[in-house]
């Protein structure tokens, strides 16, 4: 054989390794995480599942089926931050946002948490209300 088929036949062996690898790496990942579930709304709470207590350490794990939103759901990269984009007070004084949990492997979840306006300070719904229209959007209240 010349060198040139023989550089192929190594080149060959070296790419069905990587996707070898790379497969078993997806396996792995999809094992880990049994029964994905990512949830519609999300709440501002880091944890916000019902799970079940290990009274030996006192820490709550998720049950069967829940997401524990300190992980993402994708990967299992640990919570980076959390931040919201009001968006709209409509005429019953709820205050519409849009939240946003963002990990540190870069993955973004949205999500949406209303709050009722009526029991604050009018400064304070003023405030809604100016960082409302700011960002474009609609204040009816």
């Amino acid at each position: 054989m010349d060198k040139t088929t023989k550089a192929l036949i190594i080149a060959c062996f070296i790419l069905v390794g990587a996707l070898g690898f790379t497969i078993g790496a997806l396996v792995q990942i999809q094992e880990k995480i049994p029964g994905l579930h990512i949830p519609h709304n999300i709440k501002n709470s880091v944890n916000n599942t019902t799970g079940t207590t290990n009274k030996e350490d006192n820490t709550t794990s998720p049950s069967k089926g829940e997401w524990d939103p300190s992980y993402c759901p994708y990967c299992g990269a640990p919570f980076a931050y959390y931040y919201y984009e009001p968006y709209w007070i409509d005429s019953n004084g709820i205050l519409h946002k849009r939240t946003h949990r963002v990990y540190k492997c870069g993955h973004e979840i949205i999500g949406e948490e209303l709050t009722d306006l009526k029991g604050m300070d009018p400064e304070a719904v003023e405030m809604w209300r100016q960082d409302v229209r700011e960002r474009g959007g609609t204040v009816e209240y």
